[in-house]
């Protein structure tokens, strides 16, 4: 095992007493390389938001509640988790991904990134959806969410924007359902025969027209932030730390190869 041992030893002394300006010239060429790289490559910034359901959204679902037959309701806290998950849904659909880049305000503010056809919407959407990440978190029932960009602003005002284009989701599929509901209502309505019978329907009606109006106010906005969004500028690692590494790791992969080849 010594013997083993020295004559490795004296392979490597050769080896680096035959090649140290090659080796010099290889680490040279390494660091340039790193500090390159360094130079061109920095880690994006990013913003991260935590958010959890409005009290309007939590008092529509508590009045969907008192509806629910008395042998299957299930606790209020179990409807604002499954409330929150669909959200998280929404903002992964292509449906809110595509019309952000399409959306009017969105392209005043960033012409860059406004897309003019759909094939556009959804070459940004692909490109965008790599840097965007969310996490559902069941205790406490908040969504987390971070988004990385060139920039902190780029990433909070995309961010922002997103949430946006998902509430507008939200509130165009709520009327959907609401205007087909008054549409059988109607019809139910005009064919009722009975006195009572007219009377209950022209109420429920009336409270899907209230329900209605109050969705194209926006009174039920699905998300509030728990805190500020939390920006963090792009960094770069360290020039210097870089190049020593990187001259480090191509010395190393030489010396590897030259003693490969002397033992061949």
């Amino acid at each position: 095992m010594l013997t083993t041992e020295l004559e490795f030893t004296g392979q490597l002394y050769l080896v680096v007493r035959r090649l140290k300006w090659w080796l010099l010239v290889v680490a040279a060429a390494c660091a340039l390389a790193g500090a390159v790289y360094v130079k061109q490559h920095r880690f994006p910034a990013s913003v991260d938001g935590h958010f959890s359901l409005t009290e309007t959204r939590v008092s529509l679902l508590a009045a969907d509640y008192q509806h629910v037959a008395a042998n299957t309701q299930l606790f209020i806290g179990a409807l604002e988790v499954d409330e929150l998950a669909r959200f998280s849904l929404l903002m992964d659909s292509a449906a809110v991904w595509n019309g952000l880049w399409q959306d009017k305000i969105w392209c005043q503010q960033q012409p860059a990134l406004c897309a003019t056809d759909a094939t556009a919407a959804a070459k940004l959407s692909s490109q965008w959806k790599a840097a965007f990440s969310q996490e559902h978190k069941r205790r406490g029932n908040l969504l987390y969410f971070r988004l990385k960009a060139e920039s902190p602003e780029l990433a909070a005002a995309l961010l922002q924007q997103l949430i946006q284009q998902a509430e507008r989701q939200d509130q165009q599929e709520r009327l959907q359902r609401l205007q087909t509901q008054q549409q059988q209502l109607q019809q139910a309505l005009d064919t009722a025969s009975t006195v009572g019978e007219r009377s209950e329907l022209t109420r429920q009606l009336d409270q899907n027209l209230a329900e209605q109006n109050l969705w194209r106010q926006g009174y039920y906005p699905a998300l509030k932030p728990v805190a500020a969004l939390q920006q963090k500028a792009a960094k770069a690692p360290s020039l210097l730390l870089s190049s020593l590494a990187a001259a480090l790791l191509g010395t190393l992969l030489a010396l590897t190869l030259a003693l490969l080849l002397l033992r061949k």
